[in-house]
């Protein structure tokens, strides 16, 4: 999903958006490792992918069989892309908290990944209650974003002039409780584990947050606020009350 006001990284040219629809499939491993456990079971469950971009996700769980899917993005470009390269239903609209409240009580599961942080930071306990409120009882809602902990973690912020908030694992937290959502998970991004290579680089990040959280220490003292999780991306899972 881009801001309103982003330009669009996908360009006018055929071939690159071709290149582009074959090219969905690399994000699988990170759905596999962060998103499939959480899905609904039944496969006539209403899934929204708010936020859903050139359509990586749309295209994952439809080959999984979901068949009551839906796509929404502000941007134009990402919304025709879509329709002519998914089967799921598209949704575009330039104000993305007014769309979740028309569709109040509309899902089992809303996606929301790498979107949080470009909703204006006065608007965000009201985005997080309308993502909330357009879930069924006990239904799933699962954010992604960066995370602003670690190391480099200002790193995409500072690219990205659009970026409005930098979340940590508390304030994420924050937000989803108080828009009444039960938190089941809030942990680091999960990678797939390939090779002695991903293995050797997943115990060296490892290491380094360790390292990090040593700072953070020395830094603050004992704080409890202090950060817990270093990964490169916050993964949220949470449930609606039945």
């Amino acid at each position: 999903m881009t801001h309103p006001g982003r330009p669009s990284w996908i360009a006018p040219d055929p071939a690159v958006l071709d290149g582009l629809a074959k090219s969905l499939d690399a994000s699988f491993p990170h759905y596999d490792a962060n998103v499939r456990e959480w899905l609904p079971a039944h496969r006539q469950a209403a899934i929204l992918d708010y936020g859903c971009g050139p359509g990586g996700f749309l295209r994952y769980v439809g080959l999984a069989g979901y068949a009551n899917v839906t796509g929404f993005d502000v941007d134009a470009r990402y919304a025709a892309f879509c329709r002519t390269h998914s089967r799921a239903r598209i949704a575009q609209a330039d104000d993305g908290t007014a769309f979740l409240r028309s569709a109040a009580g509309g899902y089992d599961f809303i996606l929301a990944r790498e979107v949080a942080y470009y909703v204006p930071r006065p608007e965000l306990a009201g985005w997080f209650t309308a993502l909330a409120g357009a879930l069924r009882p006990g239904g799933r809602l699962v954010i992604e974003v960066f995370n602003g902990a670690p190391l480099s973690g200002l790193w995409p912020w500072m690219n990205d002039p659009y970026i409005t908030t930098v979340f940590s694992e508390h304030s994420l937290r924050a937000l989803a409780e108080g828009a009444g959502l039960t938190i089941i998970v809030l942990r680091s991004e999960r990678y797939p584990r390939k090779g002695l290579r991903q293995l050797a680089w997943l115990a060296g990040r490892k290491l380094l947050g360790r390292l990090w959280s040593l700072v953070y220490l020395l830094e603050r003292g004992r704080d409890p606020r202090n950060p817990t999780l270093f990964g490169k991306s916050l993964v949220l899972v949470a449930e609606r009350h039945a």
